[in-house]
């Protein structure tokens, strides 16, 4: 975390800022870490995965009070792209993948600075992998979760499925929906849109 005071930038309790481990293309802009702010509690929610060979999330929250980063929590949750957003409750819900073609698309809670279990989002797939793209929440905390289906058939230029499920406050999944498909190069912008939840009355 980087702040700006006075017109002057400084890394606060950098020694214990968390490490982020390398990514595993074509995953790169996914694995990036994810930051979230929790006004109530002034916290600055980070998600971030371990180094190789495990890249197992890890999460950690900065105190802007304080200006001072919390525990480190290394799950054994091992992940290559993920999206994360925070709930009413405190809760954050995250999106995950795994690490391997064929591993599900999935969800895990991250609890008072705790991991809870990893549930399914969509079933994992014979040389498939899944790149979570986005996670919003509505009024209600149902979460919209927007991901491409990526299929390792004729790389570099797969025909990639962008498909959108949701998970409600009790954690039951939604059914997967396609929005679109498109033949095109894994560097192609169409393969990372987000997603933006507009209240209308």
């Amino acid at each position: 975390i980087a702040k700006l005071s006075g017109g002057t930038w400084s890394f606060p309790d950098s020694a214990n800022a968390p490490a982020q481990g390398s990514s595993i293309p074509p995953n790169s802009a996914v694995t990036r870490p994810q930051f979230v702010f929790d006004a109530a509690n002034q916290l600055i929610h980070i998600l971030t995965v371990s180094a190789t060979p495990n890249f197992f999330l890890r999460y950690c929250a900065y105190n802007i009070g304080t200006d001072t980063y919390g525990s480190v929590v290394t799950s054994t949750i091992p992940a290559n792209g993920f999206r994360m957003q925070l709930r009413s409750d405190g809760d954050l819900v995250v999106a995950h993948n795994g690490i391997a073609l064929g591993d599900a698309l999935k969800y895990v809670i991250i609890s008072a600075g705790a991991f809870g279990s990893t549930g399914t989002l969509e079933a994992g797939s014979a040389n498939v992998f899944y790149v979570p793209l986005d996670v919003v929440l509505d009024s209600g905390d149902l979460a919209h979760i927007g991901y491409n289906r990526i299929p390792a058939a004729n790389l570099p230029n797969p025909t990639v499925s962008l498909k959108y499920i949701t998970l409600d406050s009790g954690n039951t999944p939604g059914s997967p929906a396609v929005l679109n498909s498109a033949t095109g190069s894994l560097t192609s912008d169409w393969l990372s849109p987000g997603l933006i939840w507009v209240a209308q009355d």
